[in-house]
């Protein structure tokens, strides 16, 4: 047989073989290896949605994926019933593009997860998520959070056009002071990873839209201290106190408009949610891991 490898970045090695008797194989009852959501993009004069995958490590060999369909629902947690691509035949390729007419320009959130599909019939779901969601904000201050893997994480190329004045994120693990900051006119703006919170201060009320994906676990590294973190993902079920007892943090904060710098202490039993920033505060460094729907 022939094997390769392929590196974090979706890069391919080349071929080497490697020979192997197969006595009896019997009937195919292994599932093929799920694909990764890896872009979304606006393309055609920004009215349609491409969705791009890597392929897994067994596309058009013996046994594996010989094909994908595309799946999109109005939900992170399906149900994964709507096939908008229909059969899409494996060619060996790193990967895959499928364009979804008129999905960029409606009002709609879109969330994708394509499945991988053998000879047998066998299908696998993808272990990422692509996803399109329209995040509203209001005049003034907002305390929002990222739970995407940005297809263009710079914040100027994530707001642009919308109805913003100026935004910041902070960072306790880079060292320095740990704030940055964006304003409309500078083209210099920060990095808006997922599982980060920021502050927009909105000049009328607007609705911007984030194109990325979202993995199926997620990792969440925070430092001793504070740290301005969202969901990194669609997660339900978590209050203050589960994330308190997953991270060992002493204190968790939210917004309120009213509040001493605009956040106030939350309460245990406080759900936490997503598109949403908080304050939390941990005596050392944790990593925090999240189901990402």
């Amino acid at each position: 047989m022939w094997i390769h490898a392929r590196d974090a970045a979706g890069n391919w090695g080349p071929y080497d073989s490697r020979c192997f008797v197969v006595i009896n194989a019997g009937p195919d009852t292994v599932p093929p290896a799920p694909a990764s959501a890896n872009a979304v993009l606006r393309v055609n004069a920004s009215q349609d949605l491409s969705i791009g995958w890597l392929a897994p490590y067994d596309d058009n060999l013996f046994g594996g994926t010989t094909g994908y369909r595309v799946f999109r629902a109005a939900s992170p947690q399906g149900p994964w019933t709507v096939d908008v691509s229909g059969p899409i035949p494996a060619n060996g390729s790193a990967s895959y593009r499928f364009i979804d007419v008129g999905r960029a320009a409606d009002t709609t959130n879109y969330y994708y997860r394509i499945e991988t599909v053998d000879a047998a019939g066998h299908t696998t779901l993808s272990s990422s998520m692509a996803v399109k969601f329209r995040l509203s904000f209001t005049a003034g201050l907002n305390l929002l959070g990222m739970p995407l893997l940005l297809t263009d994480p710079t914040f100027g190329g994530f707001a642009a056009g919308r109805a913003w004045a100026d935004a910041w994120t902070y960072d306790s693990c880079d060292g320095g002071n740990g704030w940055s900051s964006a304003l409309p006119a500078d083209a210099t703006t920060f990095s808006l990873v997922a599982g980060r919170g920021f502050w927009l201060n909105g000049t009328t009320s607007d609705i911007v839209t984030a194109l990325g994906v979202v993995t199926q676990t997620s990792r969440l590294h925070l430092c001793a201290g504070r740290n301005l973190i969202s969901l990194p993902g669609f997660a339900t079920g978590l209050t203050v106190g589960s994330v308190m007892a997953a991270t060992g943090s002493t204190r968790v904060m939210g917004f309120d408009p009213a509040g001493p710098y605009h956040v106030r202490d939350l309460n245990a039993a406080d759900a936490v949610l997503g598109w949403t920033g908080y304050w939390i505060f941990v005596p050392r460094a944790v990593d925090w891991t999240v189901a990402g729907w």
